[in-house]
């Protein structure tokens, strides 16, 4: 996850509620993403289900 420092992510993690949620954005840390808005969320790595790095300049 290091590798991807500095790209737009894209992360479903498991929720404690038995489903999951989704965070988007710039990966500032392993465990920290900065939203759209400039706010920054944290969350545990280890509970990470599915990453992967979205690609900017998609023409559709």
């Amino acid at each position: 996850m290091e590798e991807s420092l500095g790209k737009k992510v894209s992360i479903r993690l498991h929720d404690e509620g038995g489903g999951f949620r989704d965070l988007l954005g710039e990966l500032v840390a392993p465990g920290s993403v900065r939203r759209k808005d400039g706010s920054v969320a944290s969350f545990d790595p280890t509970k990470v289900f599915a990453f992967r790095i979205v690609e900017s300049g998609s023409s559709r």
